[in-house]
This record gives C-alpha cells, sequence and structure tokens, in this order.
C-alpha cells in the first residue's frame, strides 16, 4: 500500500515536473533520476524483493548514465525475504530506516558513503558483522540498534561522535574497539551489548549516561583524555573487577560504577568531586585510594563497599554528603600530621584514622585516643606506653628485638633500614 501510494504521488509530481525528474523501476528497485545532476537516489523497492540485492552505481535511462548517490528513507524497511545487500562506492548517503526491520543477514557499505542516518539498520536481527568503511563521518543515533545477533563491528577512524542508542541492545556484540578519532560516546551507545572486550580510543573525552550499562568486560582502561563518566555508564557490569580511570577524569556522575564487582580503585587527583553512589554496592570493593585533590564526596558514593583500606591523599579531609558515604570502612590512612585534622571533620571521626608517609607506605601508629604506644625519635623507637608486647622484624622476617614496652624506654635497631614493629596485636611499618 505505501509503495503505490508513493509511486502516485511521483507520478503525480511527474506530470506537473515532467522535464525535472523521472521515475523507473528496475529488478523492483524504484529510483529516482535528477537530469540536472544526472543522478539517482533509491526511493523505494518492491514490498516482496527477495535475496541477494546489488545496487548498481549506475543505472541508464534513455540512453543517460544516471550516478546513483543515495539510498532514500525506508527504502527497504521491513523486507522479510532480503538476505543481503550490496551499496556501490557510488553511494554518499543511506537515509533514515532505510533498512530498518529488514531481514538482511549481510551487508557491504561502500567505501564513498560519508553519512548514515538515524536507525538506518535498526532491528535487523539477522546481520551478524558489520564494517563501517572509514569514508563514513556520521551515523545517526540507533542506527545498529537492536541488531540482536551481531556479533562484531569494526568502525570507522574517520567518526567523532558514537551517537546515542548507536548500538543499544545488540546482546551478542562482543568485542569493540571506538577509535581514536572519536571524542564522544553519547548516551546509551552500548547499553545491554555483551562486550567482554572494549578498548577507549585515546581521544574521548566524555563518556554518556548508561553508555556501557550492563556489559560483560572484566577489565577496563578509561584513557587519560577523558574527563566526564556519565551517569550510570559501567553500571551493572557483573564481570568488570579492574578499572583503572584516566589521569584527568574530572567527573564520575551518580552511579557510574554502581553494583560492579571492583576490587580496589585509584580516584585521581584531578577528580574534586565524586558523585552520589557512583561506587554504591561494589560487594567486592576493598580498597580505595583518594586523589589529593577530591573534596567532596557525595552521598552514598560508596555505599555498602567492605572497604578495608582507604587511602585519602588530600591534607584536608574531603567533605562526607552522610554517613553513608562511605559506608563499612576499616582503616582509613591519612596524610602525616592530618590525624586531628580528619579526626575532627564530620563523619571522618567515626572511623579509624592512621597516618601514612604516602613517599614510601610507612604508617604512622597512632589509637583513638591519640596516645602512642611508640614514636621514632633520630632514628630510634621510644616507648610512651608500659605493658606492651613488643617485636620487632628486619625487612628479610628476623626477629632483631623482643621484649614488653616501658614508658620513656628506646631502642635501637642494629642498622638503619626498613622494620616491620608488632605493638600487642598491631603491627607497622617503620623507617629507621
Amino acid at each position: 500500500m505505501k509503495t503505490k501510494l508513493r509511486l502516485f504521488c511521483l507520478l503525480l509530481c511527474l506530470s506537473i515536473f515532467s522535464n525535472t525528474f523521472a521515475y523507473i523501476v528496475i529488478d523492483k528497485i524504484y529510483y529516482v533520476l535528477n537530469p540536472d545532476s544526472v543522478s539517482a537516489y533509491v526511493d523505494d523497492s518492491d514490498y516482496y524483493i527477495s535475496g541477494d540485492v546489488n545496487i548498481p552505481d549506475v543505472i541508464w535511462y534513455n540512453e543517460k548514465p544516471y550516478t546513483v548517490t543515495r539510498i532514500g528513507h525506508d527504502a527497504f524497511s521491513v523486507r522479510n525475504s532480503l538476505i543481503s545487500v550490496n551499496i556501490p562506492n557510488s553511494v554518499k548517503t543511506i537515509e533514515y530506516r532505510a533498512f530498518q526491520m529488514s531481514r538482511l543477514k549481510n551487508v557491504t557499505i561502500g567505501e564513498n558513503v560519508e553519512t548514515i542516518d538515524n536507525e538506518a539498520f535498526d532491528d535487523c536481527n539477522n546481520i551478524k558483522s558489520i564494517t563501517i568503511p572509514n569514508s563514513v563521518t556520521e551515523i545517526g543515533h540507533s542506527a545498529f540498534g537492536h541488531c540482536d545477533n551481531l556479533t562484531s563491528v569494526t568502525l570507522s577512524n574517520k567518526l567523532t561522535r558514537i551517537e546515542k542508542s548507536l548500538f543499544n541492545s545488540c546482546y551478542k556484540l562482543d568485542s569493540v574497539v571506538i577509535p581514536n578519532s572519536v571524542k564522544e560516546i553519547c548516551d546509551y551507545a552500548f547499553q545491554w551489548c555483551k562486550l567482554t572486550k572494549l578498548i577507549i580510543g585515546e581521544n574521548v573525552e566524555t563518556i554518556g549516561a548508561r553508555a556501557f550499562t550492563d556489559c560483560k568486560m572484566k577489565n577496563l582502561i578509561i584513557p587519560n583524555s577523558v574527563k566526564e563518566i556519565g551517569a550510570y555508564a559501567f553500571a551493572h557490569c557483573p564481570n568488570l573487577t579492574e578499572v583503572t580511570l584516566g589521569e584527568n577524569v574530572e567527573t564520575i556522575s551518580n552511579y557510574a560504577f554502581s553494583e560492579c564487582p571492583i576490587t580496589s580503585i585509584i580516584i585521581p587527583n584531578s577528580v574534586k568531586v565524586i558523585g552520589p553512589s557512583s561506587f554504591e554496592l561494589c560487594k567486592n570493593l576493598t580498597e580505595v585510594t583518594l586523589g589529593e585533590n577530591v573534596e567532596t564526596i557525595e552521598s552514598c558514593a560508596f555505599y555498602r563497599c567492605p572497604i578495608k583500606r582507604l587511602y585519602s591523599l588530600n591534607t584536608i579531609p574531603p567533605t562526607l554528603h552522610d554517613l553513608h558515604s562511605i559506608s563499612y570502612c576499616g582503616t582509613v590512612y591519612v596524610p602525616i600530621g592530618c590525624y586531628e585534622r580528619y579526626k575532627s571533620s564530620p563523619y571522618w571521626e567515626k572511623l579509624e584514622i592512621k597516618e601514612m608517609d604516602f613517599s614510601t607506605g610507612i604508617t604512622q601508629p597512632t589509637t583513638e585516643n591519640n596516645e602512642q604506644t611508640f614514636e621514632i625519635v633520630d632514628g630510634k623507637i621510644h616507648f610512651n606506653k608500659d605493658g606492651e608486647n613488643i617485636y620487632i622484624y628486619n625487612i628479610d622476617g628476623t626477629i632483631v628485638y623482643k621484649g614488653v614496652s616501658q614508658c620513656g624506654k628506646t631502642v635501637e635497631v642494629p642498622a638503619k633500614g626498613i622494620y616491620i614493629v608488632k605493638s600487642g596485636s598491631y603491627s607497622t611499618k617503620v623507617a629507621l
């Protein structure tokens, strides 16, 4: 019905502008010809077109060649018997919904295509692989969304954006390499894809909301070019255990990595604010390092994460939005001289705080009432407390001292170096 209506309208127009356009049918494909530009485009096709379709570079009419330059909107949409199509090198544009919901298994895109419009191949469930030639500079939103059996894709190295929902719900898409030409990955771009392997190009600056939600990668490297990670960008990735954040990330949005099995995370110095619930329910997250410029940790940022060790490099305690900003936390290590500052800050005061020299990895022993069992004075161990069993080991594990602490007593080790001091149930590494 659509084809007949379109043909009627075109014939009506042609009757008015008969000297300008012509409309012809070749092998069940409907072409509109423009004599002025000596070009043609595919306007429609027979609903029952089937099998393998080769669209020619040139078609002839009245002994005159016309170059085929584009595939019109809906030209092959919902064609249930279409198996494969070859788009010639003469074509520059594939318009919106051109092949949407067709039964295509194979498609070859010509080497001079520049634009693939919105939803051009959306819901083509039988396509298994696609190669987008390097001539393509723009792909519209959802162009390959909901291609249920798509397993592999090669992207053009001329793309600058991965548009919204471009491969959304391609459940079997196993791997993708984002080319270095891309600067932005838009919202929902790869949501619900399999993606066991993901390589993000070195010039990507923005990763949009839900761009990779529910993907299956185990390891993730965010390149140094990335400045913003959107809301839910990597949320609910059930296999994601290792994440490396680039050195220039500025924004980690709400729920960005929530409910992932990440085991440890280093927040780079470029980050000032960690968004709400950004790591919420990461139930394997036991170690966190906060960069020296982190100023604010929003509500539930690390809610219900079983953090055993948290290293905060900022000499000024980051503002915790509430008690749930960091919950179930073991020991917090802070820079030397910052113990009192953290202990007097809201919500930090409820956590176990210890000082550490981050340049050496050596902790400064403290207790909750700030009474030190011992301190280092002139390269010697000076006891401030009585009655603690003391063991001192060298770096090889050999005991060099064993005794009971006496307030005011000093112990000197045989040689300068790194030692482990065990005081009661507490152990720490010191430089003497």
